[in-house]
């Protein structure tokens, strides 16, 4: 619907779905429905790391220069 609507398409090759708790067959299910592949946590999303933990302060250490990198 959304590569219909909006003319863009999707590449599921680079597109990842991270349940929390879920059990592997709401996981093999929403792999289906959403034509992405499972990832876990933690992962890597433009350059930074996604956790479910707060980040440690070392980690804003140099953000504004990554993000400003990837924003190029």
């Amino acid at each position: 619907v959304f590569e219909l609507i909006s003319g863009l398409s999707i590449n599921s090759a680079k597109c990842y779905l991270s349940l929390i708790h879920a059990d592997p067959a709401t996981i093999l299910l929403a792999e289906a429905c959403f034509r992405c592949k499972a990832s876990s946590l933690p992962m890597d999303y433009i350059g930074l790391q996604i956790t479910l933990l707060p980040p440690a302060p070392s980690f804003w250490n140099g953000l504004e220069q990554k993000l400003s990198n990837h924003l190029q």
